[in-house]
């Protein structure tokens, strides 16, 4: 409760303390006791004032039980009670020594530092564990300070050390007094065993990483202590100490510490020695890395490939280069890959790449197993490209991938040099030979009909005609309908040709209106293909389509309609084949000769063997005897 008259109040406690007698020191003391939270604020402030040893531990003996405006008015002015803060850190009462470490605690004062290592030795480990919280929160709170006037100096402290500030003198002045009290803190960390102490240290950075290190490699007593906190803490502090203890010393390495480093660390420890990591120029760490071979320091970030940014994994992979070699380079590599950065992925490949050994191969493999296929594509691009040995056997393994493009990297590899060594020799082989080996590498390659397909759309005629070829030969027609169907308006009548043997294997209501129009196409070759079109969709219903064209002036159109007409039922061509092959037209017997050889007519082998034996022109006579000798 507050009384509402508040200057009588503390009128009355200047006077009782101005007096400086016993009467007026109890009468002061029984203001603390006052339920009234005025009267016991201006008791402690008259305590305070008249700094009465007696008087200032009655206020910590109280502190407790005062109201929390009272207790930050004691904290305030705990400058007040240093005199007596020893002392009452030895109180019997363990709740008096508590009281002491609750008034450091509101203060914010690194003149006390000293006065909370004793403390840490206290039987009760409540007051021993509270002792280190403070420390730790005092120097963590006086690192933080002296980060921000450091960083406050123009260009940065690094860059401007003859640069002093008014605020940089003075955290200059009392950052001695903090390395002093954690160096104590330290080197009693046998004794009382808090971790937080070694925490503490290594928050001042570098000066509190020299006080670390040297009493790690001094061999000093707290050694043990200090290898087995800085083994189980998992916190940022431990892996930028490691870093620098690691990177920054050219002093012995304590054998501690290469275990330390050496072990599987925290998420927290392995970010905070990727982040000192990645402050140091590459050259600097680079030259480290080769100082200490023997330290497998790298399996440390690796996890971190996952999330760390691209500037540095490329650092990570620059140390791989310039520092590893063999089976850990190779390693240290392959965790990379674990990246979202195609760029890092990229350049990752590209090493592992050049090292072209069994581990090389191995790691690039891994990179199959990647979630995105992004990685996996660029990994699958990058053998394929590569000299592993083992490559077909890798690529193999990608055919079966999920993903698309993936499948197209792994079959273009499969097939370099193939296709293209096929494309040229297209027109050299036999049939039965295109088809095997154009649908070998159609199998492996996706993208194979693909190229044919765009082939279609080329500029240069022979292009497109060779691409409907090698479709035909492999049996894709079907792929390609609609370009089929846009080729019958091609301007080139070899390609509209070849086109139009394709659309009885297509048999839709468009592909029939494409045949019927291609019957009146000027160029009597994609007629004659037409009529044989027609002929193998092996439906009567074309026959009145095709009657007309027995009169057409074309030997070649005549033939093929007859011969078509034949096959769909109507015999009573046969009289005017026999009259074809008496006409004076050399071209027209030549023609019709061809035509007998594809239907089974009677009296077909007689004709045969009189246009052999009598018809003028030796090319009819010699193809008279050439279908003969065929059957």
């Amino acid at each position: 409760m507050t009384s509402p008259d508040t200057g009588g109040v503390a009128k009355t406690m200047q006077v009782l303390a101005a007096t400086r007698t016993d009467l007026a020191f109890e009468a002061v003391l029984a203001g603390l006791r006052e339920p009234d939270d005025t009267a016991m604020l201006h008791a402690v402030r008259a305590l305070l004032e008249w700094g009465r040893e007696e008087g200032l531990l009655e206020v910590i003996r109280a502190y407790a039980a005062m109201p929390a405006a009272v207790q930050q008015e004691v904290s305030r002015r705990e400058g007040r009670l240093r005199k007596v803060l020893r002392q009452a850190l030895q109180a019997r009462d363990p709740n008096t020594r508590q009281n002491v470490l609750d008034i450091v605690a509101g203060a914010d004062q690194t003149e006390d530092l000293p006065y909370l290592i004793p403390a840490m030795l206290d039987a009760h480990p409540t007051v021993a564990r509270k002792a280190a919280q403070v420390f730790e929160s005092r120097v963590a709170s006086f690192a933080a300070r002296r980060r921000r006037v450091l960083e406050a100096i123009p260009g940065g402290a690094k860059a401007n050390a003859g640069v002093l500030t008014e605020a940089s003198l003075d955290i200059q002045r009392e950052e001695k007094g903090v390395l002093a009290a954690a160096q104590a803190a330290v080197e009693a960390g046998h004794v009382h065993r808090q971790a937080a102490v070694l925490l503490a240290a290594l928050d001042l950075e570098e000066g509190g990483y020299r006080v670390v290190w040297g009493a790690m490699k001094s061999a000093h007593a707290c050694t043990r202590f200090l290898s087995a906190t800085l083994s189980e803490a998992d916190d940022r502090r431990v892996g930028a100490f490691l870093f620098y203890a690691m990177f920054e010393s050219h002093e012995r390495f304590p054998e501690a510490l290469r275990a330390l480093v050496a072990g599987n660390r925290g998420p927290a420890t392995a970010a905070g020695f990727a982040e000192a990591l990645a402050r140091r120029p590459l050259a600097a760490v680079v030259e480290a890395c080769k100082r200490w071979q023997e330290i497998p320091w790298w399996p440390m970030v690796e996890r971190l490939a996952l999330t760390a940014p691209a500037d540095f994994l490329a650092l990570n992979l620059g140390v791989a280069r310039g520092a590893l070699d063999g089976a850990a380079q190779a390693s240290h590599l392959r965790a990379l890959l674990a990246t979202s950065h195609l760029e890092v992925v990229n350049a990752v490949l590209a090493s592992l790449d050049e090292l072209n050994t069994p581990a090389a191969a191995e790691a690039i493999a891994g990179a199959f197993d990647s979630q995105s296929e992004a990685v996996q594509t660029l990994a699958t691009s990058r053998v394929a490209a590569s000299k592993i040995a083992n490559r077909h056997e890798l690529l193999a393994r990608q055919l079966n991938s999920p993903f698309r493009e993936v499948r197209r990297a792994a079959a273009q590899g499969l097939t370099a040099g193939k296709k293209e060594k096929y494309l040229a020799a297209f027109e050299q082989l036999d049939e039965r030979t295109r088809e095997a080996a154009g649908k070998a590498i159609a199998r492996i390659d996706e993208s194979f009909v693909e190229q044919l397909t765009d082939d279609l759309s080329a500029v240069d005629e022979t292009r497109r005609l060779k691409a409907l070829k090698v479709i035909a030969a492999i049996g894709k027609e079907k792929d390609i309908e609609r370009q089929v169907l846009e080729l019958m308006r091609d301007p080139s009548k070899l390609v509209r040709s070849y086109a139009v043997n394709m659309l009885a294997a297509f048999g839709g209501v468009e592909a029939m209106k494409a045949l019927i129009a291609a019957l009146n196409d000027p160029d009597r070759r994609v007629k004659s293909n037409a009529i044989e079109a027609f002929e193998a969709l092996g439906n009567p219903k074309v026959i009145d389509l095709l009657l007309p064209f027995l009169r057409h002036d074309d030997n070649r159109v005549r033939t093929t309609a007859a011969k078509a007409l034949w096959t769909l039922g109507r015999r009573d061509v046969g009289p005017m084949l026999v009259a074809m092959l008496d006409d004076p037209d050399e071209k027209l017997r030549l023609s019709t000769v061809w035509a007998l050889s594809e239907i089974e007519m009677d009296g077909r082998e007689a004709l045969l063997r009189r246009a052999r034996d009598q018809d003028q022109s030796e090319k009819v006579r010699a193809k008279a005897a050439e279908v003969l000798a065929a059957k």
